[in-house]
């Protein structure tokens, strides 16, 4: 099982409470603004330590709301 995968598990959709949700480690790029596109590059371009480090991007399914949580 990857880190996403048991990230996933454990994580739900912070607006409606939804268990249908995608974890990503970059925000989708048709959703991204200005500053979400400068974070998404900035992180792509650090290094991250250890197994679920870094930022991920909890995306639902049902409502379409992204939230972003740091490790």
């Amino acid at each position: 099982m990857s880190d996403i995968e048991r990230l996933k598990e454990h994580l739900s959709c912070e607006k409606c409470n939804s268990k249908n949700i995608e974890v990503s480690t970059s925000v989708p790029a048709k959703d991204e603004g200005f500053l979400l596109g400068l974070l998404r590059k900035l992180n792509d371009k650090t290094t991250q330590f250890g197994p679920l480090a870094g930022r991920f991007f909890v995306i639902c399914k049902d409502c379409g709301h992204i939230s972003m949580i740091q490790k």
